[in-house]
């Protein structure tokens, strides 16, 4: 049991992101979900059978590695995953994972029968897709700090891009210019679903999580006095009861 890393070419061992932040921005919008390849339950790995998965999912610095404080932290009970994002941040690129589409894609294959989500930041946007699209797989969702498909920028968020470009410059162009909105369909959600904010955040405000919450018709919302928008690793062992209260619950 214990922390299961994912397959060598999709983990993220070495030198990442210090925060894994970032949302796509404002750009050419996303395709539609009916779009994005599907992965029926004959595709899905079956590393896990009996158990239930932890799929933590980065921001837009990609790296896997930003879960492991917290993950460590969390019960052996459960299986953990770490996925990493191709051609974000310092991850090296991969052919065809160039795209929301296709990151979502790349997320779905890694689905079990019995997985939660844990996802920071960017990594909102695929825990809402998979969410969406495979209801019969994903139990419950844990957001830190993440978009998870609305417009953050009409909640007073900073943009993101100019300082992700410069921490970033060999990061995948795309990432600054897709953009996706779920707003309509969030509601539609009916997992189980913890949404952790920091109140120093510029990246997410605690308006866009309120909102968020708002919009899951099942949501339980706590509010991290003092933290910016990398808690989810700079502060693990505060949060990581909280998580630990969830899953179990």
């Amino acid at each position: 049991m214990g922390d299961r890393k994912t397959a060598k070419s999709d983990s993220a061992d070495k030198t990442g992101a210090s925060c894994g932040c970032g949302f796509p921005g404002r750009g050419q919008p996303a395709r539609s979900m009916q779009t994005i390849p599907r992965f029926g339950p004959s595709r899905l790995p079956r590393y896990f059978q009996g158990m239930t998965q932890l799929l933590f999912l980065p921001g837009a610095g990609g790296a896997a590695e930003f879960w492991h404080p917290l993950g460590s932290l969390l019960p052996e009970t459960y299986e953990k995953t770490y996925l990493n994002w191709p051609g974000l941040g310092r991850e090296k690129h991969r052919a065809g994972l160039d795209s929301l589409d296709a990151l979502t894609a790349h997320a779905a294959a890694h689905l079990t029968d019995d997985t939660v989500i844990v996802a920071h930041s960017m990594g909102g946007i695929f825990a809402m897709r998979l969410a969406l699209l495979y209801p019969q797989h994903v139990k419950r969702l844990v957001f830190t700090a993440a978009s998870g498909g609305i417009d953050v920028m009409r909640f007073g968020a900073s943009d993101w891009r100019p300082a992700y470009r410069a921490e970033y410059p060999d990061a995948a162009p795309w990432i600054t210019q897709a953009r996706a909105d779920h707003t309509k369909e969030i509601s539609s959600i009916r997992q189980p679903a913890l949404l952790l904010w920091g109140d120093a955040d510029t990246v997410s405000p605690v308006s866009v999580g309120r909102h968020l919450a708002s919009l899951l018709p099942h949501a339980e919302f706590h509010v991290i006095a003092g933290a910016d928008h990398a808690f989810a690793q700079t502060r693990a062992a505060e949060i990581a009861p909280l998580i630990a209260r969830f899953l179990k619950n």
